[in-house]
């Protein structure tokens, strides 16, 4: 379904210490592709994601969704 540069993109920035937090989670889903470029300094960065979330206040409610269902994780 998605091209090997999303799938690499995505796995590379967590090999290099992604870990999803508030700010990142609400960045990404604004902006997925710039998002990744940025995190990687790679501008050729991809991102399988077409949904774009841009209402920060948005995002945040479904950062705090996902935080309720998942595992506990550190606040910002």
């Amino acid at each position: 379904m998605f091209g090997n540069k999303f799938r690499d993109s995505i796995r590379e920035a967590g090999e290099n210490g992604l870990v999803w937090n508030e700010s990142d989670f609400v960045a990404y889903i604004a902006h997925p592709k710039k998002f990744l470029a940025t995190f990687l300094n790679d501008s050729k960065a991809k991102s399988g994601m077409s949904f774009k979330l841009k209402k920060e206040t948005d995002a945040k409610a479904v950062w705090a969704y996902l935080v309720s269902v998942g595992p506990e994780v550190e606040a910002d």
